[in-house]
């Protein structure tokens, strides 16, 4: 069973963000299997385990994914590129937080989150 839902997750990636390409399966089985073991241990159980994981899932796969998607500005005649400041988050841990906040708040705030 462990197997089937690392196997969901790992597919959710592709669903979530169809744009992180390049990544082996076996990468992204990781991600899955890293991603609900973070996610049964902030509290996730059942069916929102496995959508809560696939957002932190992406998070991590965009980490080694990331194409400097937080480029700012760009000039090629004297190559300089500024970044913004995006803190470590993206919108794939954004969605996780939220869902997160929303597991909390209907536990009384017994939570603990811990993030990559």
């Amino acid at each position: 069973m462990a197997d089937d839902m690392t196997s969901n997750v790992a597919s959710r990636i592709k669903i979530i963000a169809p744009q992180i390409t390049g990544l082996d399966d076996s990468s992204m089985q990781q991600f899955a299997a890293d991603a609900l073991a973070d996610a049964a241990v902030d509290g996730f159980t059942d069916d929102l385990l496995e959508r809560a994981a696939g957002y932190l899932a992406a998070h991590y796969a965009f980490i080694a994914f990331n194409q400097n998607q937080n480029v700012k500005k760009e000039a090629a005649a004297v190559l300089s590129r500024e970044y913004f400041d995006s803190q470590g988050s993206d919108a794939y841990l954004a969605e996780y937080e939220r869902l997160l906040a929303s597991l909390q708040a209907e536990n009384g705030g017994a939570s603990l989150a811990r993030f990559m």
